[in-house]
């Protein structure tokens, strides 16, 4: 095995695994560096707090936590199936593919269950605190010691 190392073969073979093109490239093609789970949350971030218009900072923090809790919730649905359990597609014609058709999965529809769960907290904490002000004074409190206690150190 040693007398190959410094062949003509193994010169070439070294020059492409080291080359840079392919070390940039090979990240990309790793799985775990699939961007398209974040495309996918991208998109629902824009469904719920689109571009083209304004928000306070208040609301834009309400829409981005709507956008991660529904996000989390839905991200990884199953596939859909027929009444005879085979599993159900549709055809796609991506633009990357120039009019060719892929046939792709069809999903079961979303859930909101993290809506009732939101509501269900809404009403404990109107039951907990008698005003508005009085649990914004304690949130913020709340928060600013939980910013203290993870920031220090």
């Amino acid at each position: 095995m040693v007398g190959w190392q410094g062949s003509r073969a193994h010169n070439i073979l070294t020059n492409i695994v080291t080359a840079n093109i392919l070390k940039r490239d090979i990240p990309k093609l790793a799985p775990e560096e699939q961007t398209s789970s974040l495309e996918s949350y991208h998109n629902v971030v824009i469904r719920f707090a689109p571009k083209s218009v304004h928000f306070h900072y208040s609301a834009m923090k309400a829409r981005l936590t709507l956008a991660i809790l529904h996000f989390n919730e839905n991200s990884a649905r199953e596939q859909q199936t027929n009444s005879d359990g085979s599993k159900q597609f549709r055809i796609s014609y991506p633009k990357s593919k120039k009019g060719g058709a892929i046939a792709k999965e069809v999903k079961v529809p979303c859930t909101y269950n993290y809506v009732r769960e939101l509501m269900a907290m809404v009403i404990l904490l109107r039951r907990q605190y008698p005003s508005y002000q009085r649990a914004k004074t304690l949130i913020d409190h709340t928060s600013s010691c939980y910013l203290n206690l993870h920031t220090a150190g």
